[in-house]
């Protein structure tokens, strides 16, 4: 059995550990990068505050707030769905250390998202994101669902992906049919960014069922089509309001109601009615 630092080792890593963003260092133990977490506060009560009202006005499930509680809980919340989902065979981090003080990770190889704006070539990102939107498709199979599977949220690791950053966990805030429909249409509006014909979306719509729930494609339909008034909503807040977080979900709300007619085709085609 591998010998994991104590607490007190790993205080000696993060020391001479490199800051990221925002309580994230990437250090290095034994050779091999590792990527440790400390403690950081929950997201603004003012998106919360907003985010609930607009889940009330618009009946739109995949608005109900779904954050990380944040400090020592938010760590310990992270650390445990990594070890379900490695349980159910789900490819993510392997935890070298959890307490409510530290969460450290072992590197999963490169980012999707960085991957992506290196590559110019569609077929290269098609091929990529189809392997992404596959291996969501396995989570929602094993009964799970990520909360935020934007490109950024996977990496790969000889070729193959890892899902990173389980730091919400939105079926505790939604029926998990909610929770994983969302899933999918975050990950195909974060896919439009560098997928930018539509037959593209379409090809990763169409890659999900080969190991993901078909229900889960009709859920994320009825979602696209009612994306419109939540997109004028968000469009409508005061930018300073907007974190990071926030605009790259704009983005995405902005991007699927392009895909509205994607998935209309692909549901009319594809899809088998309930």
């Amino acid at each position: 059995m591998a010998h994991h630092p104590e607490a007190a080792d790993w205080e000696a890593v993060l020391a001479a550990a490199t800051p990221i963003h925002d309580g994230v260092h990437r250090g290095v133990w034994r050779g091999e990068r590792v990527w440790i977490k400390r403690p950081r506060s929950a997201k603004s009560n003012r998106w919360l505050f907003l985010q609930a009202s607009a889940a009330r006005l618009l009946p739109l499930g995949l608005l109900r707030p779904s954050v990380n509680p944040g400090g020592g809980a938010g760590l310990v919340l992270e650390a445990n769905r990594l070890h379900s989902f490695a349980r159910q065979g789900i490819a993510v981090p392997e935890v070298l250390h959890a307490t409510p003080a530290m969460l450290v990770t072992r590197d999963a190889g490169d980012n999707l998202r960085r991957i992506l704006e290196a590559s110019p070539d569609s077929v290269v990102r098609l091929g990529l994101l189809s392997k992404a939107v596959r291996l969501l498709g396995r989570v929602h199979a094993a009964g799970l669902s990520h909360g935020r599977p934007f490109a950024k949220d996977f990496a790969f690791r000889e070729g193959e992906p890892v899902l990173l950053d389980l730091e919400e966990d939105p079926a505790a805030a939604m029926p998990l049919a909610t929770a994983q429909a969302r899933d999918l249409f975050l990950l195909l509006s974060s896919a439009a960014r560098f997928l930018p014909a539509e037959v593209d979306l379409a090809a990763l719509l169409q890659a999900y069922p080969e190991s993901g729930p078909p229900q889960v494609c009709r859920d994320t339909v009825r979602l696209a089509r009612r994306i419109g008034p939540l997109a004028v909503f968000l469009e409508r807040l005061p930018g300073r309001w907007l974190g990071r977080d926030v605009r790259v979900s704009l983005r995405a709300l902005r991007a699927l109601r392009r895909l509205e007619r994607v998935v209309e085709a692909v549901e009319a085609r594809r899809i088998p009615p309930a």
